[in-house]
């Protein structure tokens, strides 16, 4: 048989920015990119857009981790921001992990317990995800 997967996706869609999705599988959840928009001319006093994360939050003790596929500000730039709320494991390569290391420095938070690095061209698994 075989196993159902749900994708929401929190950002992203229709704009360049915000990049978040949310896949679900046998009652597990993992977090695809969390990154910002940055507003235009229409968005006035705006300096960033978050994806809405409120899904996640009532689900939080479901979420796996969050897997980071790259270092451009529309996939991270909204980690240090929401990570607090949700605090779980982020995954990224050696370089994106630097990047979103320094996000978290600006904030002041530790992340080394939680940050991840996964080396290129690797498997990871996060049961039931295999990446």
């Amino acid at each position: 048989m075989s196993e159902s997967v749900q994708i929401t996706f929190l950002g992203g869609l229709g704009d360049i920015g915000r990049n978040c999705a949310a896949i679900e599988s046998r009652n597990q959840i993992l977090i695809l990119d969390c990154g910002q928009l940055f507003p235009d001319e229409m968005m006035s006093g705006a300096q960033s857009v978050l994806p809405d994360l409120s899904y996640l939050e009532d689900r939080r003790d479901k979420i796996v981790g969050c897997i980071v596929t790259h270092g451009h500000e529309d996939h991270i730039g909204a980690i240090a921001q929401i990570w607090p709320k949700l605090k779980c494991k982020i995954f990224a390569t050696p370089f994106t992990a630097v990047l979103i290391n320094e996000k978290f420095k600006e904030k002041k938070i530790d992340i080394s317990k939680e940050l991840k690095i996964v080396q290129l061209n690797s498997t990871l698994d996060l049961d039931p995800f295999k990446i």
